[in-house]
């Protein structure tokens, strides 16, 4: 890779993590198709090229907000592109991140150091009509927290509590069905923490207050 404006995408293979680039406002020239979908746990992207053009590679970047995008993969454009050449990426494990919907967009960048942005898409990570959850009190202020659940079918039902960076604060292995359960709490600082259940169909996420 003798190009400048290629050296950075090292860092996202080296597992950096690197924050969203600043893209020029024009669409990606040639681009015909983006489309992104939960398969699993892990979040398929794919988009198709028309055109033909000269260029580096392509950047995929991840929000949770639609706002505040950040690199997650690169892949190779292959240098001058034959017409309707089709790309794709897999985000993995995507139904750990605490957000309803997770946006993807492109970030094509030329040889020449230009880069172009698409517009942005999203996935709605969590299908939740499989699990109901409700808990009490809210703010939470002595140390305990109920929840309450129903979850359809047979088998372990996954519970997590985490802040909000992400990070596991709390995790216990439940049983379908309707089920009740007592959290001890005492000791997490006050924020903002989201309370998860999920199997390998369902999940869905509640935001917690500790004062």
């Amino acid at each position: 890779m003798n190009n400048p404006a290629c050296y950075i995408f090292l860092l996202i293979l080296l597992g950096i993590n690197a924050p969203g680039l600043n893209a020029q406002t024009e669409r990606i020239p040639g681009l015909i198709g983006f489309k992104a979908e939960k398969i699993g746990d892990d979040a398929h992207i794919e988009w198709t090229m028309e055109e033909k053009f000269l260029m580096c590679d392509f950047v995929v970047e991840r929000s949770l907000d639609n706002a505040d995008f950040s690199a997650v993969g690169l892949v190779s454009a292959g240098g001058n592109m034959k017409s309707h050449d089709t790309y794709g990426f897999v985000d993995e494990n995507v139904v750990m991140y605490n957000a309803q919907t997770i946006f993807y967009r492109i970030v094509q960048i030329g040889f020449r150091g230009e880069n172009y942005h698409s517009q942005s898409v999203g996935i709605s990570q969590l299908e939740s009509k499989g699990i109901i959850v409700d808990y009490f009190p809210n703010p939470e202020k002595q140390g305990v927290t109920n929840i309450a659940y129903l979850a359809k079918g047979e088998g372990e039902l996954l519970m997590q509590i985490t802040n909000s960076s992400g990070q596991v604060v709390f995790y216990d292995e439940l049983q379908k069905g309707p089920g009740f359960q007592v959290t001890e709490v005492k000791g997490l600082i006050a924020g903002t923490y989201f309370i998860k259940m999920f199997d390998d169909v369902y999940a869905v996420s509640e935001e917690m207050t500790v004062k």
